[in-house]
Order: structure tokens, then C-alpha cells, then sequence
């Protein structure tokens, strides 16, 4: 019997190669075709080196050319109270807070406020296009939107959703039309940040309530990369939290300072959330945790290293910096208001974006831009860690908000 040779071998094998090929750019049973977000930081950043003009230079001098107050401001989410008040033409308060924002040049706007509509929306994001027109960047608007009695956008215009244990307790068909039809209303009107989906496991007696999903660590991982995934087909960021985990808090941080005994399961859903979508956002906690962090895990360098050991392209934002839990704490003896001290700790900490609540007013806002930026001009170690954070931030936009 005649062996087969080497040349027909070889026709054989490029043939079924050119096949597989054209099978695979077909249909992709070996690719990803049904991730939104398939750019990570480094591939934009290689697509940038390999262009004909080198667009990376290029993003690297955009980057350097940045007045300081810009790099520290990117790291900043500036508190908007969004009401009658401001949206009224020609107002007092209205004409005081956008010359506050226009000086500090946040990269992020927190909306805050109960039923604002689309219309309150499109008088912010109007002002927004006039006071930084010509300017490198508009700040990234950002809310929270888990339903029940955490939705901001509630207003005409806008469904009222249910609390989020709820919609994840839905059939499927309809829990996917709710998460789809959110995320267009959000980006209909330039949200590009989300404070959720909320993955602490639900517990009874927890602090949080119906704002968790499901005591099963499985269950809170599948709705949330759902619910991510709607806002990720639109463009928005979604931001999983509170790491590492507040199910079993009994306390409002936002009254005082707990320490929680967290566990495996608590962590489970952010490991298994970032594995899949590591270009996401997490807002860390001002929770301590039971034999391991006695201070806040925002303003704890080794609490925020185990999230970022694992993720390093993770966007970090802090939990809001005015709240009491910051300042209770017996171990750090913040002085209550110092918005500066908490602030610096956060970065040292590692949390790459500082957001702050609706009690912190625009001239404080103002005031800690000052701040911040003396201590970059000032301090080389702390001008190196904000451009850090700066930097990845500004990487971000590459990817989401160009």
C-alpha cells in the first residue's frame, strides 16, 4: 500500500486550517463574541503605538501637557444636587455651583436628588457643554440607580424600578427587558457611570436590605454580570459594590464606623464579577473587617492592594468621604470634615476616583481641589501617586467616554 507523502500532507493541513479559519471568523465558537467591552487598557494603548502617527505619543502628551489642577481633578467626583433650585434659569444657587465646577474641573459629577427628570437632565448636561466647551474633557456623569429607595432618576421620563432584590427575583425575559431598558434611559441622557449593581449578599438583619439580590454567592454574581452587561452594551461603567462585602453589616456607615466579619462567600462575587469584567468599576467601603482591617478598607492601603493584586485595571472609587464611618474610626482619629486627610489616605490607599456625598458643598469641593493640588506641586511622592491614579483614569476615557 502506497504511504502517504509529505506535499500532500501539507495540502491537507492548510486546507483544513484555511477552513477552520474562515468557520471561526464566521461564526467565533473559539472567540468572545458576546463580550461588550473586548479593548482592555493595553490593548488601546498597543492599537495607539502600532498607528501610523503614533497616536500613543500623542495620548501620552495630551496626558503630560495637563495643567495640575486638571490631573488632580480627574480623581475628583464632584457632588450635584440636582432640584428646582439649580435647574431654575439664572438662579442663585445655579450661577454659584457651575463657577464652582468650572474651577475645580472634576472628572466626575455624583447626581444626587429625589425624582429628577429628563428635562432637570438636560438643563445639567447643557450647562455641562457650555462651561466646558474648548476644555480637554466634560466630567463623567455618575448615580446611583439600584431602584426602590435608591434611584435618583425617578422623574418624568424615567421608570420607577422595583428594589433590586426584586428585579432579581424576576422571570428572566422580563428582569432582561428591565435591565436593557435601563440602561438606555441612563445613557439617553449621558450617564456614563453607574454606583451599582450592589453584589453584598443579602442577609436579614443587614443594614442594606432589599438594595442586596440574593444570599447565594452564585446568584449575585449571574444578575449582576447581567445587569453589567445591559450598561456595558450602552457605554456606561458600572461600578459593583461595596467591597469587600457589607451583607453583614448591622450599621449605616453613614452613622458610624463597623467592623464586619466578612468571609469567603462575601468576596466571592467581586472575584468572580472582576474575573469576567476586570475593565469595570468597584467602590470600596468604609467597613473594617474582623481580624484583618480595624480602619476603614477605603483608607487601608492592604485591603485595597488584595482587590488589586488580582485586578490591577480595576477603577477604584472610594464610598462617599463625608460619611461618618470615616471619621469614627478610633485607629485613624480624623477630624470630622478633614475632606483633605480623608482624601490623601484614600489615594495612598489605593482608590483611584474620591466621591463624595450631597452634604459636601460646592466651596469645599473648591477648597480641597486647592488642597490637593499644593500638596502635588509640593510632595513628589504624592504628585507620582496622582498621576497614577490620574493616568488610569484618563486611560478610562480612552475606552468609555471619549
Amino acid at each position: 500500500m502506497r504511504r502517504w507523502g509529505y506535499t500532500p500532507l501539507l495540502i491537507i493541513s492548510l486546507v483544513f486550517l484555511v477552513v477552520a479559519t474562515w468557520y471561526n471568523y464566521q461564526f467565533q465558537p473559539l472567540g468572545q463574541g458576546d463580550k461588550v467591552v473586548t479593548s482592555s487598557i493595553d490593548e488601546v494603548n498597543r492599537e495607539a503605538d502600532s498607528g501610523p502617527a503614533s497616536a500613543q505619543t500623542e495620548l501620552d502628551r495630551a496626558f503630560s501637557g495637563l495643567p495640575d489642577k486638571q490631573k488632580v481633578g480627574l480623581t475628583l467626583a464632584f457632588p450635584l444636587l440636582v432640584d428646582d433650585n439649580l435647574t431654575a434659569s439664572s438662579s442663585a444657587q445655579e450661577i454659584s455651583v457651575w463657577s464652582v465646577m468650572a474651577q475645580t474641573q472634576p472628572g466626575f459629577i455624583s447626581l444626587f436628588g429625589q425624582g429628577i427628570s429628563q428635562e432637570q437632565m438636560a438643563i445639567v448636561k447643557a450647562q455641562l457643554d457650555r462651561i466646558f466647551a474648548g476644555q480637554p474633557w466634560q466630567p463623567v456623569l455618575a448615580v446611583d440607580h439600584e431602584g426602590g429607595l435608591v434611584q435618583r432618576l425617578s422623574g418624568d421620563g424615567f421608570a420607577s424600578l422595583e428594589s433590586w432584590y426584586e428585579v432579581c427575583h424576576l422571570p428572566g425575559e422580563e428582569r432582561s427587558a428591565i435591565m436593557s431598558d435601563t440602561a438606555l434611559q441612563l445613557i439617553k441622557v449621558g450617564i456614563g457611570v453607574v454606583y451599582g449593581p450592589v453584589v453584598d449578599l443579602y442577609q436579614s438583619g443587614s443594614s442594606l436590605g432589599h438594595r442586596s439580590c440574593s444570599a447565594d454567592p452564585a446568584v449575585v454574581t449571574t444578575r449582576a454580570l447581567e445587569l453589567m452587561q445591559a450598561y456595558l452594551g450602552q457605554g456606561v461603567l458600572p461600578v459593583i459594590k461595596h467591597y469587600p462585602g457589607l451583607g453583614q453589616s448591622s450599621r449605616d456607615l453613614h452613622q458610624s464606623f463597623e467592623v464586619v466579619a466578612g468571609n469567603e462567600a462575601d468576596l466571592q462575587p467581586f472575584l468572580s464579577i472582576l474575573s469576567q469584567q476586570p475593565l469595570s468599576g468597584v467602590m470600596v467601603s468604609h467597613a473594617g473587617v474582623k481580624d484583618l482591617y480595624l480602619t476603614p478598607c477605603s483608607l487601608t492601603k492592604k485591603c485595597v492592594n488584595a482587590l488589586l493584586e488580582e485586578f490591577p485595571k480595576t477603577l477604584v472609587f472610594s464610598d462617599a468621604l463625608d460619611m461618618q464611618a470615616v471619621y469614627a474610626n478610633p485607629e485613624l482619629e480624623i477630624e470630622k470634615g478633614d475632606l483633605l486627610t480623608a482624601s490623601r489616605l484614600a489615594l495612598e490607599a489605593g482608590v483611584d476616583v474620591l466621591v463624595f456625598g450631597q452634604g459636601v458643598k460646592p466651596e469645599q469641593m473648591h477648597q480641597l481641589s486647592l488642597d490637593l493640588v499644593e500638596l502635588y506641586q509640593h510632595d513628589p511622592n504624592f504628585k507620582s501617586l496622582i498621576d497614577a491614579h490620574a493616568r488610569k483614569i484618563w486611560d478610562y476615557r480612552q475606552i468609555y467616554w471619549q
